[in-house]
Formats: structure tokens, sequence, C-alpha cells
């Protein structure tokens, strides 16, 4: 597990290894900091950025499934306008995985993987990002997911065919990580 807790000059979302910037709530997030022991006041910490990494990963399935299916409505709902430039955060997630922000989300791993790789960009800065973080500690994350977020994504694709590259990586992912 990666912890990027007191080192300094990184961004705040790796520094709580919150890569999601998930706000404080009363969610028992499994790797969550206790509120009393939180040093941050807004945003949740969580004991390894692999923690971090889940509660995201879990947060865009749970807002996916909920009736926000397309990456518009996805972020529009985790990064509201009040508080985001949402449509550059629309635009940047969208070029950086190749879905059409527009389109109901294929909800297999490879496309929650991109997704939420794309989203901690946009909140950490790439630059700080890609500097700190590789594809296996965001895998490492997404498989520590409620094994029943698993079960479910694995059903979709099973029972969706026509998705054969993704059931390639959906069984690739499962397997190692």
């Amino acid at each position: 597990m990666t912890d990027f807790r007191g080192i300094p000059g990184l961004p705040r979302g790796l520094a709580n290894n919150n890569p999601g910037n998930i706000i404080i709530s009363g969610n028992a997030w499994a790797g969550k900091v206790p509120v009393a022991q939180n040093t941050d006041g807004t945003f949740e910490q969580f004991t390894s950025l692999e923690y971090g990494i889940r509660a995201m990963g879990e947060n865009i399935y749970n807002i996916l499934q909920n009736g926000a299916g397309t990456l518009t409505d996805l972020i529009t709902t985790y990064a509201p306008p009040s508080q985001n430039d949402t449509a550059s955060y629309i635009n940047t997630v969208a070029t950086d995985t190749g879905l059409d922000p527009n389109t109901p989300v294929d909800l297999s791993a490879a496309n929650l993987q991109a997704i939420a790789t794309a989203m901690m960009g946009v909140e950490c800065g790439v630059a700080a990002f890609t500097a700190n973080v590789t594809t296996a500690m965001v895998q490492a994350g997404l498989s520590l997911m409620n094994s029943s977020i698993l079960t479910d994504i694995g059903n979709f694709i099973t029972t969706n065919p026509g998705m054969s590259g993704a059931v390639a990586v959906a069984f690739f992912f499962w397997q190692f990580f």
C-alpha cells in the first residue's frame, strides 16, 4: 500500500491519499482516517492511496448506476458547476478516455479504470498525478472495490457479448489485481 501523507510538495489529493478529492462525509469508507484524526478538515483522508482510489471507484460506479449514465452526468454530479469548471472537466475526461461525453458509459473494468485515472488527473493535476501514481496503483485500488460492485461489472460485461475487448481486459484485471 502507498501512503503519501506527510510528503511535502504534493497536491492536496495525493497528500490526503484521496486523489478523487472526496469531501468529508459520514460514509464509513474502508481505509478512511477517522474524522477526529483528519487534519485536512474538508476532504477525506485515507490510510493509503489505494483506499482513496477504491472510494473514488465506488463513487463513480454508484453515480453511473443511479441514473447518471453519461460522462456529462457523472462529472456534473461529481464536480458540480457551483464548485468547478465542469465543462472543462468533462472535456478533459472525454478526451483522455476517448468516450463520448453524452453516450451512456459501458461500465467495464477498463472504462472504470480509464475514467478514474482521467478524473484523478484533473483533481490532482496531470503532471503531479502521473509523476507519483502508476497504473498498478490505480488497478490495486480499484481491485479493493466492494466485491458486489466487481460482480455487477462482470455480469454487465458477460450479458453484453459484443464487448470482447472489455471482457479480455476485465478478465486480466480480476485475475491479477
